[in-house]
């Protein structure tokens, strides 16, 4: 072996440390690129979460839907990073916008669905866009309507159900006519459904083609239940 001087030695270390610190770059850069290719999904990626659009200030989210190629957000807030918003808004690519004058202060939406080629949601409110509508109300993509004489009290659910729209909440009047907690809009008017329940419905869904409501009732059509029924 050649004895080299001290000068030397280290003039070697140094470069043996920078070609190592230079591969394990390429190494992780390597790694990175398998990673990308390997992500060809979704699924394939990590999944984390992150905060969208700076989200709401001042109250809750208290319903979501897609409507449009947009995200419809229902609730108690009355800001966003946009401006002022009361109980909805809309989200973009772009950021936050109002929808058809909104709601006022104080009011609020609690449920939202797609029926109809409609955006409609449910809540506590009796105007929308400058318009009477007792708790619930629809969104045509251009203007606010009333589905009929609505609903006498709070909103907490909706689902499309066999081409109608189903209600649930604390109302015990469906277009002006008894309707205990659970109600159907066919597109015309408001209908009871059965005997309805002896409490609040807070929850409703489609399952195996049989509507099921939730809530906080332990009656529903005369019947003993315990929070939960379906309507066969």
């Amino acid at each position: 072996s050649v004895n080299l001087p001290g000068d030397a030695r280290q003039l070697r270390a140094g470069m043996s440390s920078e070609k190592k610190g230079f591969a394990m770059k390429r190494l992780v850069l390597g790694a990175l690129v398998l990673l990308a290719a390997a992500c060809v999904s979704v699924a394939d990626c990590p999944a984390v979460w992150q905060g969208l659009g700076g989200g709401v200030s001042n109250g809750s989210v208290l319903a979501l839907a897609q409507f449009q190629g947009e995200l419809m957000v229902g609730g108690s807030f009355t800001l966003t990073p946009g401006g002022p918003l009361h109980a909805l808004g809309r989200f973009d690519e772009t950021g936050w916008h109002s929808l058809g004058g909104g709601f006022y202060t104080g009011e609020s939406v609690n449920a939202a669905a797609i029926y109809s080629d409609e955006f409609v949601v449910g809540g506590h409110f009796t105007i929308v866009g400058g318009l009477f509508a007792s708790n619930v109300a629809a969104w045509d993509g251009a203007n606010w309507h009333p589905l009929g004489a609505g609903l006498d009290s709070d909103v907490l659910a909706l689902v499309p159900y066999q081409g109608q729209l189903v209600a649930g909440g604390y109302f015990s009047q469906a277009g002006g006519q008894q309707a205990r907690y659970i109600a159907r809009w066919d597109g015309t008017a408001w209908y009871p459904i059965g005997a309805g329940m002896d409490s609040m419905v807070w929850a409703l869904a489609v399952y195996n083609n049989r509507l099921v409501a939730g809530g906080s009732f332990t009656h529903a059509g005369g019947e003993v239940v315990n929070c939960v029924a379906e309507w066969l």
